[in-house]
């Protein structure tokens, strides 16, 4: 799994521990990713739940 994503997983698992966040949207930005192509952000969003 790519960094941001590992580091957005683990942010919504820290807000789904506590008891009182029954869902949760991350989205993590990189402005300055070490990627080949033009670009002024790059970004993923995770959307969990409770379940």
């Amino acid at each position: 799994m790519n960094l941001i994503e590992t580091l957005a997983e683990r942010i919504a698992a820290v807000a789904l521990a506590d008891a009182r966040v029954g869902s949760v949207i991350v989205t993590v930005h990189k402005p300055h990713a070490p990627i080949p192509l033009t670009f002024s952000d790059v970004s993923v969003t995770i959307e969990r739940s409770r379940g």
